[in-house]
């Protein structure tokens, strides 16, 4: 999907990797906040659209993350991921980015800031 023209629009802008290594067992915090309030998204909708969250692949479905702490704001949320499944070939955390941004767009919100750190 990812070599798709115009796939990554709107991602490529505020998304750049992490400096720190992800592997299985990596623990990520994730902050992402909107120009406006997430509330036509019912944030309890949305925290089950991230656990539920997985990339398309010739074989399946992948679901990379499991969300170990998911908490919310008028403007933001954060979470925090563990890493149980990563490929070297893939950037699955811009693919999450990716699914954030369409979920966000489909609600007219635009993205602020998305930041990524390491819990360990």
């Amino acid at each position: 999907m990812d070599h798709i023209e115009g796939y990554w629009n709107g991602v490529d802008g505020y998304y750049s990797p992490p400096k720190f290594t992800r592997k299985k067992g990596t623990i990520m915090k994730i902050f992402v906040e909107g120009d406006r309030e997430i509330d036509p998204i019912k944030p309890e909708t949305f925290g089950d659209f991230l656990k539920e969250w997985a990339y398309d692949t010739t074989n399946g479905c992948i679901r990379p993350y499991k969300i170990l702490i998911y908490s919310h704001d008028r403007y933001s949320f954060t979470v925090q991921v563990e890493i149980i499944r990563k490929r070297k070939d893939i950037d699955e955390l811009k693919h999450f980015y990716k699914g954030i941004h369409d979920y966000f767009n489909f609600y007219d919100i635009k993205i602020k800031k998305f930041e990524t750190s390491l819990i360990s």
